[in-house]
């Protein structure tokens, strides 16, 4: 979906700012596995500048995750922002933050958006910055049960590796 800006583009105004929500299910790229939860707010500063549009971009959505160190599910709040050419010229040398249009009348701002969504999205995610994780023994929560203690004797996953290098060294001088 292309949002139309004609009149701004044909106006003598410099500067257009566009800000709003869309829901997920108005995304033209494909961002099923994100978690992302309904609304997601945007804000965009819209600029002419020689024959092209430099537009600042900032995001805010939430999305459902779990922590990376000891599972418990949350949702995680995100504030992003950017900034992108919109251009029609099909140079050679295009860079990462130029997206070229057919035309600059239908404006791309549900892919500006969800592109921006897209690469914010965290790849890592901590309930807490202190998060203990859980015990790699047994799979215990240490933030629940921060005294909790296994037995770890002969229980090594590089155990099997320990004389690696001394078996090696033998088989050469055979």
């Amino acid at each position: 979906m292309r949002t139309d800006i004609s009149e701004f583009l044909k106006g003598n105004s410099i500067q257009k700012t566009v800000s709003g929500e869309l829901s997920i299910a108005d995304s033209p790229l494909d961002v099923t596995g994100l978690g992302l939860v309904d609304p997601i707010r945007y804000h965009l500063d819209i600029y002419k500048v020689d024959g092209d549009l430099d537009v600042d971009v900032e995001v805010s959505y939430s999305f459902n995750t779990h922590c990376d160190r000891c599972f418990k599910e949350l949702q995680e709040d995100v504030e992003s922002d950017s900034h992108i050419v919109v251009t029609t010229k099909d140079d050679e040398e295009i860079e990462a933050n130029v997206l070229v249009v057919p035309s600059l009348e239908e404006f791309p701002l549900e892919e500006l958006v969800f592109s921006q969504v897209i690469t914010s999205v965290p790849t890592k995610v901590l309930c807490d910055e202190s998060c203990r994780g859980l015990c790699p023994v047994c799979g215990t929560d240490l933030n629940e049960h921060p005294d909790h203690e296994c037995e770890m004797e002969g229980i090594s996953p590089f155990e099997s590796l320990k004389n690696l290098f001394d078996n090696e060294s033998e088989d050469r001088e055979v």
